[in-house]
C-alpha cells in the first residue's frame, strides 16, 4: 500500500507537520525513511552481489556502532526558512544507537567505492510542497560513495550512500529547502479552499 504525507497545519507556531495518510504506520513499504546500515564486511575491499543488500554476509561480528534507522510518519518544516527540519524525529519510529536525520544515509560496509548500503527515501507527494532544485547531497568519511536519484518534479528523492565509513546528508548551506507545488501555493498558505477542508487538521499546539 503506497503511503503519502498529508499536511497537518499548526495555527500558533511557525512550523508545520506532515503525516502519512495511512493509519498503519511503519510498514516495510513506508516511503520516508533513513538508514545507517549496520553490517561491516570482513574483507572491506569486496562488494558482494554487486552491491545488492543480502540477508547474510561475511561480516564482522561487531556491528557498526553508528548505525540506526528512522521511519517517519510526519516531518516538520520551518515556515520562516521554508526548510524541512531534518533532525526532528518526534513522529518517527527509531531503531539502533544512532537514528539518522531525515534525508541522511550511510554505512561502514565496504571500501570498494561503489557498494553503498545505507538508504534514504523522501516522498512529498500529495503535500503541496516539493524540494527546490538547490537541494544537494554531500558525503563525508572514507572511501565514500553516493547514488542519488531525484524524480524530475522534485517530489521524491531516493539515495544510497556509504563507505568505510561514509555518510551522505543534505548540504548544510541549503538544507532541505522546499517550495510550493505550482498551483497549490494558496492552498498551503491560506488554508481556505475545499482541498484544505478535506486534508488539513487544525491544531492549537504551542
Amino acid at each position: 500500500m503506497r503511503q503519502s504525507l498529508n499536511l497537518v497545519y499548526n495555527t500558533t507556531i511557525t512550523t508545520n507537520y506532515f503525516r502519512h495518510s495511512s493509519e498503519k504506520s511503519f510498514k516495510k513499504d513506508i516511503n520516508d525513511f533513513t538508514i545507517l546500515f549496520v553490517c561491516r564486511l570482513r574483507d572491506a575491499w569486496t562488494c558482494p552481489a554487486n552491491g545488492s543488500q543480502l540477508d547474510q554476509c561475511n561480516c564482522e561480528a561487531e556491528d557498526y556502532k553508528l548505525s540506526g534507522g528512522s521511519y517517519f510518519s510526519k516531518i516538520r518544516i520551518n515556515l520562516s526558512t521554508m526548510k524541512i527540519i531534518a533532525e526532528d524525529k518526534q513522529f518517527a519510529e527509531t531503531r539502533g544507537l544512532t537514528p539518522p536525520p531525515y534525508g541522511t544515509a550511510g554505512d561502514c560496509y565496504s571500501a570498494h567505492g561503489k557498494c553503498p548500503q545505507g538508504r534514504f527515501s523522501i516522498n512529498l507527494r500529495d503535500t503541496g510542497i516539493k524540494l527546490t532544485s538547490k537541494v544537494m547531497w554531500g558525503s563525508t568519511g572514507q572511501a565514500y560513495s553516493q547514488i542519488i536519484y531525484r524524480y524530475p518534479e522534485g517530489l521524491q528523492v531516493i539515495g544510497k550512500c556509504g563507505g568505510r565509513c561514509g555518510v551522505c546528508s543534505p548540504e548544510s548551506d541549503v538544507g532541505l529547502q522546499i517550495e510550493m507545488v505550482k498551483g497549490k501555493k494558496n492552498l498551503f498558505i491560506n488554508g481556505l479552499d475545499e482541498f484544505l477542508k478535506r486534508n488539513l487538521v487544525i491544531t492549537n499546539e504551542s
